[in-house]
This record gives structure tokens, C-alpha cells and sequence, in this order.
């Protein structure tokens, strides 16, 4: 009877090392797939790309920011963007806004800042992977609601494709700012001139309160 039960004990002895091996090597299964996929979603919902830690200047001092544009080629949308704002000194002289993560959805887009979060009208900013963006609060003439609307550029490898975010809506484009149609950018350079622009059949201004109710 004593073998019998040392046979036994021998074989769940047996069985618990079997048992143990295999959960040590799914272990080390699920670590290196987190290997794997953190830094990829880490990647694809801030950055959508990769870091740029030249351009992060653009959320600096004025000077910060005109070296950080210089670093960007010349068909890059930044620089139609500060075209419409005014020029290079005009867009680096906006006050900065500190960035958040909560500014960004999940696909990365920058689509959340609020027209609460924005203390003045215009403002010049990056996210943390150094992609450029300028938030715009404007205000509906009719209604007398103001709303936030940002461009940001899409991508930190494609400098040349902009967008447009909003928690609301975005009067100011539709979709990408590909700057096939002019319209976007004349209604920005319109906003930084003091005037209105229209988006049949409703007026837009920039808004000028330091505290507003969000649509």
C-alpha cells in the first residue's frame, strides 16, 4: 500500500511540474506579445506615426517656434496654415496651449479640446509627439454659442495632410484639409484678420469670451 501511494504521489508530483511548465511558458507568451503591442497602441493613439522632438518647439517660445517651422519642409501644411494666420511671427507670437491627453481620441485625432479649455481665441500648441496645431474658437453669430475647432496635422510622417477636430463640429472645413479648396484656409486668414466668414446659411466669428458654454 505504501508503494501504491508513493506511485501516486510520484505521478501528481509529475503531472503539477507538467502543469507548472506550461504556465511559466504562457507567461512568457503573454509578456512578450505585450512586448509587442503596447508600444504599438501607445503609437498609434498618440502619435500616428513617430516622435518628432524638433517640432515640439512649436509649443515653446517665440523663438522655440520659429526654429521648430524651419525644420519643416517646405510642402509641409504648417506653413499654409501661418500663412493664413499672418506669417511666421504672427503664428509663434499666439500664447501656447499646454498639451493634455485627453486633448487626443482614441485614433489619435486632436478632437477634444473644448471651447472651455481655451482661454483666448487663437492659440498655437503640439501634442507630445510634436505634431502642430492651432485651436480656433469661434462663435456662431445667430445663436451666440461658441465652439472649439482644432487643425492638427494628421500624421508626424505625413506633414503635408492636416485636419480638423472638434468635440462639436468644424465650421471652418469638412473632412482632411488636403488644401485642394482654398476655403478653409481664406476663412482662417478672415478669423485672424478680426472679420467673420460665412458657412451658408450661418455667420461665424472668432469668440472673444474668456468663459463659455460648449454646444
Amino acid at each position: 500500500m505504501v508503494t501504491n501511494v508513493l506511485a501516486a504521489a510520484s505521478a501528481n508530483s509529475t503531472e503539477i511540474g507538467f502543469f507548472a511548465t506550461g504556465l511559466e511558458s504562457l507567461w512568457e507568451s503573454v509578456k512578450n506579445l505585450a512586448d509587442v503591442f503596447i508600444p504599438i497602441v501607445e503609437v498609434k493613439s498618440f502619435s500616428l506615426g513617430h516622435r518628432m522632438p524638433e517640432t515640439q518647439g512649436i509649443a515653446g517660445s517665440t523663438q522655440e517656434c520659429i526654429a521648430a517651422i524651419e525644420t519643416f519642409p517646405e510642402r509641409a501644411g504648417i506653413h499654409r496654415v501661418i500663412a493664413a494666420i499672418g506669417g511666421v511671427l504672427p503664428f509663434c507670437n499666439l500664447p501656447v496651449k499646454p498639451w493634455e491627453r485627453r486633448f487626443a481620441g482614441d485614433t489619435g485625432e486632436i478632437d477634444r479640446i473644448r471651447s472651455e479649455d481655451l482661454p483666448e481665441p487663437l492659440m498655437r500648441g503640439a501634442d507630445e509627439c510634436g505634431r502642430p496645431f492651432l485651436t480656433v474658437k469661434t462663435r456662431h453669430v445667430e445663436r451666440e454659442i461658441c465652439n472649439a475647432q482644432t487643425l492638427f496635422q494628421r500624421s508626424s510622417r505625413e506633414n503635408d495632410l492636416w485636419g480638423c477636430g472638434s468635440p462639436d463640429y468644424c465650421s471652418l472645413s469638412s473632412g482632411d484639409l488636403n488644401f485642394h479648396s482654398e476655403q478653409p484656409l481664406l476663412n482662417l486668414a478672415q478669423l485672424a484678420a478680426g472679420e467673420s466668414f460665412e458657412m451658408s446659411p450661418y455667420e461665424f466669428e472668432l469668440c472673444m469670451t474668456k468663459r463659455v458654454s460648449s454646444i
